[in-house]
């Protein structure tokens, strides 16, 4: 069957657009938009006017009224106005804002003796104080104002509302408005409490971090702290061009402290491969690339002290009669059998050979030497005392003569 359909096919009328499907006519309908008497054609220069609504119908950008609740779908751009006015002290304005991320207040009139207190609650019974930014006073967050301004905040929570305390006289109003989108968040950026104090002068803020105690404010220009028990200083060094205990220290590269003189004293290189300390004047040490050096350290501040016992039978090896370290030990046994070198942490007079076990026990194996070095040594709180026996806690002393060497300290 052909398209399209002869009105009065007889008697010539009018042709009406239609769309044959299976033999069956349907009618083809032009979209056109206009009030009444008018028709304007929709086409790609001309295109159907829309109108976006919220829940309620009312036009997005325009003021939705009411709310349905948690279900109810809000078009993004949509708004929800809350006025409020009291006399007496009470919570006005409570909205549930499950459908808007912002709110913005605007306290109107303030009355006598009023406290406003932005509140949030996620039951609808108890309820928190809540952060919002103000711009028209002093200080951005409040949780609560006495003064007329325009304060707004995000809404994490699905309840809102002012409490109105303190009331005395007049009337306390405002006006809420709850938007869909959030706006821009300062909180996350800006606490609660005081405002920190910075000294912005950066040099008399880097002196007062000298023989500062735990500062309370920042120390602006200061870095580099060091605690020294009591108080934090500038962490120092040596001065760059001489010998000194210097504050601003540039290049001052690698540094020796002379505790005699109680300053440091700069390290460097020529192109000769000597090595000099105390570049200013004449060096307190020369060092070419094949000197050996030899290091001594000062009594009690490093290295081991040695204990030699050359013939050892039953002779004690008395290694050390106060509190040290046992170092390591060097024992040649020339027996056929084991000898056992019984070491003892005890006063002498408190041990009796054969009787008091020993603190521990060393093995030397026949017809060999035996050489051991202790990193950290061992601890003796008392005493060093050392035996050489037969046995590991005998008194029987070995029949051919051992020879040692003890380290301690």
């Amino acid at each position: 069957m052909a398209d399209n359909t002869t009105v009065n096919a007889m008697s010539g009328g009018d042709v009406i657009a239609t769309d044959d499907v299976g033999g069956v006519k349907y009618q083809r309908v032009k979209t056109t938009y206009g009030s009444d008497g008018t028709a304007t054609d929709v086409d790609a220069s001309h295109g159907l006017p829309v109108v976006l609504t919220a829940a309620d119908g009312t036009a997005a950008g325009a003021v939705t009224s009411g709310d349905s609740g948690q279900n109810a779908q809000v078009t993004a751009g949509s708004r929800k106005e809350v006025s409020f006015s009291t006399t007496t002290a009470q919570a006005v304005a409570s909205t549930d804002v499950s459908n808007y991320r912002w709110v913005s207040v605007q306290v109107v009139n303030v009355g006598t003796g009023t406290t406003f207190t932005f509140q949030g609650s996620n039951d609808n019974t108890n309820w928190v104080s809540v952060p919002m930014l103000s711009s028209t006073t002093t200080s951005l967050i409040q949780l609560s104002t006495t003064a007329a301004g325009l304060f707004s905040g995000p809404c994490n929570y699905r309840y809102f509302r002012i409490n109105v305390t303190g009331i005395t006289a007049g009337t306390a109003s405002g006006v809420v408005e709850f938007f869909a989108n959030p706006g821009f968040n300062l909180l996350s950026t800006l606490s609660v409490g005081n405002t920190p104090t910075v000294d912005t002068e950066l040099p008399a803020a880097a002196a007062l971090a000298d023989a500062t105690a735990n500062p309370t404010v920042p120390l602006a220009g200061a870095p580099g702290l060091v605690y020294n028990g009591t108080t934090w200083d500038r962490a120092r060094g040596a001065n760059s061009a001489a010998n000194a205990n210097g504050t601003g220290l540039l290049g001052a590269g690698l540094l020796a402290y002379d505790a005699s003189a109680s300053l440091f004293r700069r390290v460097q290189s020529d192109i000769n491969g000597y090595v000099y300390v105390n570049i200013a004047g004449t060096p307190l040490v020369t060092l070419t690339g094949n000197s050996p050096v030899q290091l001594t350290p000062t009594a009690g501040q490093g290295g081991w002290n040695y204990s030699a016992v050359n013939t050892w039978t039953s002779a004690r090896a008395n290694i050390k009669a106060s509190a040290g370290l046992l170092g390591g030990y060097m024992i040649y046994n020339p027996n056929t059998s084991v000898i056992y070198i019984q070491v003892f942490d005890l006063a002498l007079g408190s041990i009796t050979l054969g009787t008091t076990a020993p603190t521990y026990v060393l093995g030397i194996p026949a017809g060999s030497a035996a050489n051991v070095e202790f990193t950290a040594g061992i601890s003796h709180s008392t005493a060093i005392y050392a035996y050489a026996t037969t046995t590991a806690t005998g008194s029987t002393a070995p029949g051919t003569a051992l020879s040692a060497l003890f380290l301690y300290r």
